[in-house]
């Protein structure tokens, strides 16, 4: 793995391994991905568009795409899309809002906060994004923000 391309996702990955997760850079389909194990063996994938590809500096995009997957049995939930049909479009490439929906989605999940995530939610003007959980798709699925499987 090339350490240039693992320090462009630190603003990633960085916030994820404060929360003990374990994450690693890699080769999507066709652009890198970040991949956050969580304790149960099941794993986020973080990406920039896929297909099709979209022309941007790595760990930059225009829109981000992040779903919690589980290899057995199989599961693919959309945890956020900011793709332009996507429901956090309004936020397109913020890795800030990215990072607010991760946590508040991790908090649902019953992973310990980052040192930071602690004095943001204590603080009285603390603001967090947060969209309305839906039903669930699959009996599987974790409870979450948007429960959608991705196919």
């Amino acid at each position: 793995m090339n350490p240039d391309i693992q320090g462009l996702y630190r603003h990633l990955t960085d916030p994820l391994t404060e929360r003990g997760l374990h994450c690693t850079v890699e080769y999507g389909l066709s652009d890198w991905i970040a991949r956050a194990e969580l304790p149960d063996g099941s794993y986020l994938v973080i990406s920039p568009p896929q297909e099709p590809t979209t022309q941007h500096p790595p760990g930059h995009p225009d829109s981000w795409f992040v779903t919690h997957n589980r290899d057995n049995p199989p599961m693919q939930q959309v945890i956020y899309n900011s793709h332009p049909d996507g429901l956090d479009a309004a936020h397109r490439g913020s890795a800030s809002r990215l990072l607010h929906a991760l946590d508040d989605y991790l908090d649902d999940l019953g992973i310990p906060p980052r040192r930071d995530s602690v004095a943001r939610a204590t603080s009285p003007t603390a603001t967090r994004h947060k969209t309305p959980d839906t039903a669930p798709t699959a009996p599987s699925a974790p409870p979450g923000r948007d429960h959608h499987r991705h196919h």
